[in-house]
């Protein structure tokens, strides 16, 4: 070998070593969903990709679903591959004038590249015109690695939940023997743009590295089925659902802060001039997200001011289980049913256009509460989402939990002094793209509307006054889901000091 060849390949070896850890530390924190620098300069861009693309970043994917879409991106670049070759002859950057590849050859090379293994069968600056190579072959080069590493990933993942662990050795949630270890918080929740703000600025590194732990997130519209799994040691869960869960898992519990108010107010179309259940025919479609969750205020709401038994599966009302953001058109262009509850953010392009109301004098259940529970409190109930760790989890680590919580504050001020740009920079988070509804949602949360906290930490006063739901839980049908025997063993709730 040439002295030339020689200073190339080490030349090569030392770009190589010095880019590994760099290059490293970006690639786990793209993987990780944490601030790597780039995001400020091309985040705007990642966001235009995901609205033209009709995606919700911070929306989980089950793993068939995350399959098939893995599988059709690849389909559509093997057939683009294959296209680009069999028409090359009548397509541009092609001044040798080429003609177009074979059938059996466009194929196989269309196969290889999307399976990146790039095996040639052909010369390629005789066969492939520039445009061939350019968009076809180089694309493939690129998207086929791409997503391959994208598969390894989410196995990873997979492992690494179905382990209970994080991915860095000891067991998820205790702090190894070694000084240097870091302890291990799983946290599930549904997508927020509070914490992507805050992890955007870089606050989660900053706070993960002051307290010396990890919080490793999942990010779930449903965290009740998740943190019953055990997959978690905290999640963010409504306070009607704390007994339930206890009941049907046996886990224990410790709940010891606050974030969101329940905010699904029950809604109808323009046309129908119901203001309260009593005007809705008894019997009639009423479309809901869950038989838990919203569902659970409200057949409690019902009960009280009605005396209407209101579950899914049975009481005086067929209620209809959706996704949060298939009811709204359900409602409004099928008329599947003729009122629900919905999410705001949900409703919103109807509520734009007046085509949906609310109903009970435009009030959410965080503001119809007080009117029915016999306590003249000045703060807000009922909550969407509480801070519940695992009663093992919460003893084990006082100090991170009190930390856990001051981080929390930090993002609830940062709502109250960014909010307009919060949604702005989030919109996929209010579930907005326009224009238009980004000015609605943001006029809609600036007044008494807002569905965050104040402050996340409890009083005993506001504890007491938040807990009675559960003793109206108890006077319901015993066949809704949302029941609660009697006599049950309470849940417990801390109160952690605010700094």
């Amino acid at each position: 070998m040439s002295a030339n060849g020689i200073l190339q390949l080490i030349l090569y070896v030392v770009v190589l070593i010095a880019l590994a850890k760099p290059l490293g530390t970006y690639m786990a924190r793209v993987y990780e969903g944490r601030p790597c620098g780039l995001d400020r300069v091309l985040g705007w861009l990642e966001r235009l990709i995901y609205r033209v693309c009709g995606v919700r970043p911070a929306e989980e994917q089950g793993w068939k679903a995350y399959a098939v879409a893995m599988m059709l991106f690849n389909l559509v670049g093997l057939l683009a591959a294959y296209v680009l070759q069999r028409l090359q002859g009548g397509l541009p950057l092609n001044p040798m004038g080429l003609g177009a590849v074979s059938p059996d050859s466009s194929f196989n090379t269309a196969v290889s590249f999307a399976t990146n293994t790039n095996w040639q069968g052909y010369g390629g600056e005789t066969t492939m015109s520039y445009l061939t190579q350019m968009l076809g072959l180089a694309v493939q080069n690129f998207v086929s690695a791409a997503s391959g590493m994208a598969v390894l990933i989410a196995l990873m993942g997979l492992v690494v939940t179905a382990c209970g662990g994080d991915g860095e050795g000891g067991e998820a949630g205790d702090t190894t023997t070694p000084e240097e270890a870091r302890t291990v918080i799983r946290f599930a929740f549904a997508p927020d743009p509070v914490w992507d703000y805050m992890n955007d600025n870089g606050m989660i590194v900053e706070w993960e590295d002051e307290y010396n732990t990890r919080v490793v997130t999942s990010s779930t519209w449903d965290e009740f089925t998740f943190f019953a799994g055990g997959h978690g040691d905290i999640v963010s869960i409504g306070t009607q659902e704390v007994p339930v869960l206890e009941q049907e898992t046996e886990i224990k519990t410790v709940t010891f802060g606050k974030y969101n108010f329940q905010r699904s107010p029950m809604m109808t179309r323009a046309d129908t001039g119901y203001q309260e259940l009593t005007d809705v025919p008894p019997g009639s479609p009423i479309c809901v997200s869950s038989p838990v969750s919203n569902t659970q205020f409200w057949s409690v709401a019902m009960n009280e001011l009605h005396d209407i038994d209101y579950f899914v599966g049975g009481g005086d009302y067929e209620l209809i289980v959706n996704d949060h953001f298939v009811n709204p058109q359900n409602m409004v262009e099928n008329q599947d049913c003729v009122a629900g509850i919905f999410i705001p953010e949900a409703a919103t392009p109807y509520m734009v256009t007046d085509d949906m109301v609310v109903m009970y004098e435009g009030q959410s259940p965080f503001q119809l509460y007080n009117t029915f529970s016999g306590f003249e409190s000045e703060e807000a109930h009922i909550m969407s989402n509480l801070f519940t760790a695992t009663e093992e989890f919460y003893d084990a680590h006082p100090e991170e939990m009190a930390a856990f919580l001051a981080l929390w504050q930090q993002g609830i001020e940062l709502w109250e002094e960014n909010q307009a740009e919060i949604i702005s920079t989030y919109p996929q988070h209010f579930a907005v793209e326009s224009e238009e509804d980004i000015a609605f949602i943001t006029e809609y949360m600036a007044g008494e509307n807002d569905w965050f906290v104040d402050s996340v930490y409890f009083t005993d006063e506001w504890v007491e006054a938040e807990q009675a739901i559960w003793d109206f839980q108890t006077e319901l049908n015993p066949d809704n889901a949302n029941y609660v025997e009697a006599g049950f063993e309470r849940p417990r709730f801390e109160v952690i000091p605010a700094p």
